[in-house]
């Protein structure tokens, strides 16, 4: 205002006429048309959000009706579990129910979004969480899954991943786009994902939303969390605080009330979420995948060598079969063959488990002449030797000690695989000693 004010006196000077009160133009300015200034300030996009009519929400009858998605750079900074020095700022993927407000799955990671972390977050959302919370240590009731009637999200391409588009049709799951660079038709997941923020403002070791909010506060020499401490205080936060605690656009009913109330039928039983029936199926196939053949040394993938005796089968059957993978542990693959998943584990399966993003770190360090003809062994012996220059460094480089949060394994959704040496001889089974037992 004052600068208009001033800009105004000199012109009004230049021409010699007397120049209107502060109070005038100030009540020139007020008048102008919002939307028309905030499209001005702000930009056409920025102005719908903020500035546009709001009088009605996204109307839903039922939970799971709608659930909306996104991911989001999470506040705060967290700490390596061994050394507890600063390691960055996690990211968290989240799915909220329109009709109840219930989050109803999330996940947590040091990767930048990518189709998996959309993958273990709707299969966190859809399958029920008892395990989950118990590999926490929190004894809090989380009854909220079940498959989704539609989802909605942006066109990020984590979200028009196709074999996430297709698994969702393959589940009766309709998807929505959200219009590009319209943020306010996701505006219960925005507006949550705020709310949430607003909560991690409060642990120590945030970084606030901008640097005018967070001044001279040292996030790093604060940050006192490791990223499993903070997923047990997200799921707390969550399903102990979030969801019993009154919220105003459920006219005062907590979202754990609303969806107790939104399976109640009209005759006064209780319905039931609709269930997935093979959980692992489902995960499966909304992780990434490619086309691979099957050849005489089995799937090449990455360039590293899988096989098993199970597809001996398809050996050079001309066929070219999809292969889905895991981001957070590529000790296997998993190919679809009539309508099942075989798990197809590396040639060696002494390998212990490795990431994408190891893998590709490893492969970077190998010169052009060498990655072209790169064998299992030299990769190996590349990844090897950047642990360990990582564990030495990791007291000194916040770099280093991130890329030590991202070694595997990344997630606790996958069943915990059982342990074997397969470099030690296969002991035979002493079946008189076995029936005396």
């Amino acid at each position: 205002m004052t600068a208009v004010a001033a800009r105004v006196r000199q012109l009004c000077a230049e021409v010699g006429i007397k120049a209107p009160s502060y109070g005038a133009i100030k009540k020139r300015i007020k008048a102008v048309d919002p939307m028309k200034a905030a499209t001005k300030r702000l930009g056409a996009d920025r102005a719908l959000a903020v500035q546009a009519p709001s009088v009605r929400g996204l109307v839903t009858y039922r939970p799971l009706e709608m659930v909306q998605i996104d991911h989001a750079l999470v506040d705060l900074v967290v700490v390596c579990p061994k050394t507890r020095q600063p390691i960055g700022r996690p990211w968290i993927t989240v799915a909220i129910d329109v009709h109840t407000r219930c989050v109803v799955g999330y996940y947590l990671s040091m990767d930048p979004p990518t189709q998996t972390c959309v993958a273990l977050c709707l299969a966190h959302a859809c399958l029920p969480k008892h395990d989950w919370m118990r590999r926490l240590d929190l004894d809090i009731e989380y009854s909220m899954f079940g498959r989704f009637e539609a989802v909605s999200w942006d066109n990020a391409k984590t979200f028009r991943a196709s074999g996430i588009q297709a698994q969702c049709e393959r589940y009766g799951i309709r998807v929505h786009l959200r219009p590009v660079k319209k943020p306010h038709y996701g505006a219960y997941i925005e507006r949550y994902i705020g709310n949430l923020m607003g909560k991690i403002h409060l642990l120590p070791g945030t970084t606030f939303s901008n640097p005018q909010q967070r001044k001279d506060y040292a996030s790093e020499r604060h940050a006192i969390m490791t990223l499993q401490e903070l997923a047990a205080w997200l799921g707390n936060e969550i399903a102990g605080v979030y969801h019993h605690s009154p919220h105003r656009g459920l006219e005062g009913k907590t979202p754990a009330e609303k969806w107790q109330a939104g399976w109640i039928r009209p005759d006064g039983s209780i319905g039931l979420p609709s269930m997935i029936a093979n959980p692992r199926h489902f995960l499966i196939g909304l992780l990434p995948r490619d086309l691979r053949a099957v050849t005489r040394e089995g799937i090449s993938k990455f360039g590293l060598r899988y096989w098993d005796p199970a597809i001996a089968q398809l050996i050079n059957d001309g066929r070219r079969h999809h292969v889905h993978y895991h981001h957070g542990d590529l000790t296997k693959v998993f190919l679809h063959y009539q309508g099942d998943y075989i798990d197809v584990p590396l040639l060696d399966r002494t390998r212990p488990p490795f990431t994408y993003y190891e893998l590709r770190e490893a492969k970077r360090t190998l010169d052009t002449q060498v990655r072209s003809r790169a064998r299992e062994e030299v990769i190996f012996a590349a990844m090897a030797r950047q642990r360990q220059i990582q564990d030495e460094a990791a007291a000194t480089s916040k770099r280093v000690r991130q890329k030590q949060a991202r070694r595997a394994p990344v997630t606790a959704l996958t069943p915990p695989a059982v342990s074997v040496d397969y470099s030690q001889p296969i002991a035979p089974v002493n079946f008189e000693e076995a029936d005396e037992i």
